[in-house]
């Protein structure tokens, strides 16, 4: 054992210590045994000293050499409290290295500040009274700091116990404390470790004698024992863990029970009923007001329900508390489904609307039910609809018809304009329509009209001699009329007779006066008059017709199909020169994103804008008409973003084709510019001759 009993300088090779390096360590002690079967051990005084000669830390070390037993290896320090430092040491600073094979240990120690020397002191170890039991543990003065610890190949890091006594007097004991009664602290018990009581021991909170207030705990179970009350309180939050999980967590802004979100049910009871609130974790469902232990089993509890209300039916105003009371607003966002009747009180409203809005309502008093909508109001039905008044079906509504007086009722029915009473009025005793008249009051009977008798069944009403003036007397009809009795006229007398003659206008021939009477077309340029038919032929005003020419005129009553200006519905086609006087606009179509093989439809003209080009293209070229001996022009206007990109391909409805460059090579993009690449393509009935360019603007 070197050093023991005096204090040896370790890094002697700097007067600066660990100089402006900080958490270096540096190697304190080393065992060597050389056998198998050696152990050791020691105990170590370690000083750091700071610059100057200020006291930064010490602590006592107890090291253990197990020679080649890793079990025996251990290492624990006792530090002298308090380092006059902020940067406090702690156990993670002491560590013992070893290597089982060589028989080999080290301690290394961390400095905690800069500018630090460190002394070491063997105050006790192994002594060799025969060499078969030595002690090997050196100090190893010369050493220098390093970065990290030269590992052996184990390395353990110190237990630790920061054992303070400031406030701590005990007379009487010089070295060992035996506490044969309760021990009382008057001030305060700060630990950084933890403070262990046996079994069926209490914590306690009272002045000697009184035992109402403590902390008890046996092997199972501790015990909270309050004289008035048990307080629990964060600054933050509260935990209740158990079986380790968080069952209940209280914060200052809400208290979550089963914060764990685990099988565990929360009950609140009453002296009589198992659950007045019950939340089944498992079913992920709440009772409320339940007797059953196990709500969710009941019958007619199915698994969609989310909230059970248990009551009682026809408890109301009984001696059961088995109601359901809701004293203000109750707001259904979903559906609501009931079993029984929803009965409100008179002058109650049941509302269809969010809160605070009171537009739309069914409202009832002892008498009358209103339905008051917002906007309107709907009545839907999988068959028909009934209006039932008074016991009789007013109206019916189905599938097939909207029969009023269903029940055939004296019932009369009428509809009012803006300016009149009974503008349509059906009179139900009498049978009998009215039409357009003008003179009913408010309540309208078919007596109030004049000229109306027993004999009449249908009224037009309406004025003489109004015809092509303001005054709207007319009733028009514009289909045919077919009157099977006599017709009569205003005075009462019949209208009779036979047509006594009919005369031929302009373009007819034939008429006359009596017996059977024929009109006939006359016939003339262009008009073909047979049997049957008339029909007119253009050939008597028009020359050189064939399929799909285009006539022009040849004077004022003439006209010619020309054979060199065709259109077959789709294509106009000119043979000979074309003159246009104020110029051609054509379509283009837009395309966004290009990248890959990009559809260009020619369907939608020849010129395509590009926009956001994505990556170089191959553009295909469908739906394009190209006859055999004819040439087209497609043009590519490329809006260039920051990276240009390029058209480098082109295919024709999907087959790839060959580009001839102008200049012998393809273009590039021109950065934030704008590209106009123009393709000529050739047909000659066999092969396409593609021709490119492209021209740059910026």
């Amino acid at each position: 054992m070197s050093g023991n009993g005096h204090i040896t300088e370790i890094d002697t090779t700097s007067d600066n210590g660990n100089g402006s390096n900080a958490n270096y360590w540096i190697k304190v002690a080393e065992c060597n045994s050389g056998e198998a079967n050696d152990k050791a051990q020691a105990t170590i005084h370690v000083s750091l000293e700071g610059k100057a000669g200020d006291f930064r830390c010490s602590g006592i070390v107890y090291l253990r050499h197990g020679g080649s037993q890793s079990s025996y290896y251990d290492i624990s320090v006792d530090l002298i409290d308090p380092p006059n430092t902020s940067n406090t040491q702690d156990n993670t600073d002491f560590v013992l290295t070893y290597n089982v094979s060589s028989y080999r240990s080290e301690l290394w120690v961390r400095s905690n500040e800069a500018f630090q020397k460190c002394y070491a002191t063997i105050v006790a170890g192994t002594r060799p009274p025969n060499e078969n039991y030595v002690n090997f543990y050196e100090l190893t003065s010369g050493a220098t700091w390093a970065a990290s610890i030269t590992s052996l190949g184990t390395d353990l890091t110190a237990t630790y116990t920061n054992r303070v006594f400031n406030d701590l007097i005990v007379d009487s004991i010089t070295s060992t404390l035996d506490l044969k009664s309760d021990l009382l602290v008057t001030g305060s018990i700060e630990t950084t470790g933890d403070i262990s009581l046996l079994a069926n021991k209490s914590l306690k909170f009272n002045n000697p004698g009184q035992n109402d207030q403590f902390i008890l705990g046996n092997n199972n179970v501790i015990t909270l024992d309050g004289d008035l009350g048990v307080v629990v309180k964060g600054n933050n939050y509260v935990y209740h863990n158990i079986n380790d999980e968080n069952a209940n967590l209280f914060t200052s802004t809400y208290t979550n029970f089963n914060n764990a979100n685990s099988d565990i049910d929360f009950t609140v009871k009453g002296t009589s009923s198992n659950s007045l609130i019950k939340i089944d974790a498992g079913e992920n469902a709440v009772a409320i007001s339940e007797t059953a232990s196990t709500p969710f089993t009941r019958a007619g509890v199915g698994t969609d329900v989310l909230t059970s209300i248990y009551g009682v039916a026809s408890s109301k105003d009984g001696g059961t508390r088995g109601v359901t009371l809701v004293q203000g607003d109750q707001v259904v966002s979903g559906s609501a489904y009931f079993e029984g009747n929803i009965n409100l009180l008179a002058n109650n409203s049941l509302r269809f609307n969010n809160p605070g809005q009171n537009d739309q309502f069914i409202y009832g008093n002892n008498t009358t039910i209103t339905l008051d909508a917002d906007d309107g109001i709907v009545m839907n039905a999988d068959s028909y609809i009934y209006q039932n008044i008074g016991g009789s079906y007013r109206v019916i509504s189905d599938s097939t018809r909207d029969a009023f007086n269903f029940s055939r009722q004296d019932i009369d029915f009428y509809v009012n304009s803006d300016d009149y009473y009974g503008t349509l009025f059906i009179d139900a005793n009498d049978n009998t329509i009215i039409l357009g008249n003008e003179s009913f009051d408010s309540s309208p009977r078919a007596a109030e009209v004049s000229g109306y008798g027993t004999d009449v069944k249908l009224y037009l009403s309406g004025t003489a001699g109004t015809k092509d003036s303001v005054t709207r007397g007319v009733t028009l009809i514009t289909g045919d009329m077919v009157v099977s009795g006599t017709i009569y006229k205003g005075d009462g007398t019949s209208i009779a007779g036979d047509i006594t003659g009919v005369t031929a206008g302009n373009g007819l021939t034939g008429g006359g006066t009596s017996g059977a009477v024929t009109l006939a077309v006359g016939a003339g340029t262009g008009i073909d008059v047979t049997a049957t038919t008339v029909s007119v032929d253009v050939s008597d005003f028009m020359s050189n017709g064939a399929n799909n020419y285009i006539v022009t005129a040849t004077g004022t009553d003439a006209m010619n199909a020309e054979a060199n200006l065709t259109f077959d519905g789709s294509q106009l086609q000119v043979t000979g020169n074309v003159s246009i006087d104020n110029g051609v606009q054509e379509k283009f179509s837009s395309i966004t994103g290009a990248t890959g093989v990009t559809t260009h439809d020619c369907d939608n003209g020849t010129i395509f804008y590009h926009k956001s080009i994505s990556a170089n293209f191959t553009a295909n070229f469908t739906n394009l008409v190209l006859d055999s001996g004819y040439a087209k022009n497609l043009t590519l206007v490329l809006d260039q973003g920051a990276t240009a990109y390029m058209c480098t391909a082109l295919q024709i409805g999907g087959s790839a084709q060959t580009v001839t460059w102008q200049g012998g090579s393809a273009p590039t993009g021109t950065s934030s510019g704008i590209d106009v690449v123009s393709f000529s393509i050739i047909y000659d009935g066999a092969t396409y001759t593609v021709l490119g360019q492209s021209v740059s603007y910026s």
